[in-house]
């Protein structure tokens, strides 16, 4: 009989201090934590970034006697930066400064009178290019995002240089001059505008840097040349010529 009522004793003791066990399904006790998840949100602060992006560059004549002769490639570099805007910081709005190596292949054949003029030109242009436009962002909580860009940019030349070859036929009697590496920044307008349009992915790494790349078309929708060219040889001396090209977009936001 003692050694039960020592048992009960025990055993009244012992139960407060024996974890507790919740036998309820579903309910979340005061101490229990649920698991910490690291979700990547889309920033809403200014970023800056480096960009270099390889690119494939034509002339697109739209002049009689002017014809485009061939693509050729590029690269531009520079400073980029978002200004973000909204809620969360899913539009931005997006420019830098850019320099930027375009050209193209230009080819001319027609006659005036008695001569036949047959032209090939290889030009080379060089730009400080500012773009002005609306990024679009997906706010997935994932270290990827979807962009796209849509917008213009503004373009100033700083040089503009030509290996020519034009061959003169007069009555039989055929002369070539050979130009290389002409300087006919004369001929060009000293602004430029155009259409962008892209889209790409961004990753955020976890140490905050973003790393992007993507495709962007740069379509131009005001003429390279100025009036008058004297080292753009064509029937039409009034030519217009578009600079346009096509980029991979590779950079990193800090």
């Amino acid at each position: 009989m003692v050694k039960q009522i020592l048992l009960l004793i025990s055993y009244t003791l012992m139960t407060p201090l024996l974890p507790a066990q919740n036998d309820s399904v579903g309910v979340v006790t005061p101490d229990s934590k649920e698991p910490e998840l690291k979700v990547h949100s889309t920033s809403t602060g200014v970023r800056l970034g480096l960009k270099a992006s390889p690119n494939m560059h034509w002339l697109r004549p739209d002049s009689k006697g002017l014809d485009s002769d061939g693509n050729k490639t590029g690269a531009s570099f520079g400073i980029v930066v978002d200004l973000p805007f909204g809620a969360n910081g899913t539009y931005a709005f997006h420019s830098g400064v850019l320099l930027n190596y375009i050209g193209g292949k230009v080819k001319s054949d027609y006659t005036t009178d008695s001569t036949s003029v047959s032209s090939t030109q290889d030009i080379n242009l060089r730009y400080i290019e500012i773009p002005l436009c609306l990024k679009l962002k997906t706010a997935m909580d994932a270290p990827m995002n979807f962009y796209g860009l849509l917008g213009t940019s503004a373009a100033i030349n700083i040089r503009a240089r030509s290996d020519a070859s034009t061959t003169f036929t007069t009555s039989g009697t055929t002369t070539t001059i050979l130009l290389e590496d002409e300087d006919i920044i004369s001929d060009v307008a000293s602004f430029k505008m155009a259409l962008v349009v892209g889209a790409g992915l961004e990753y955020e790494l976890s140490s905050g840097t973003t790393l992007f790349g993507g495709i962007t078309y740069n379509n131009a929708f005001t003429n390279v040349l100025n009036k008058n060219t004297k080292n753009i040889i064509d029937e039409d001396k009034n030519s217009k010529l578009y600079a346009d090209y096509l980029e991979l977009s590779l950079g990193v936001f800090f």
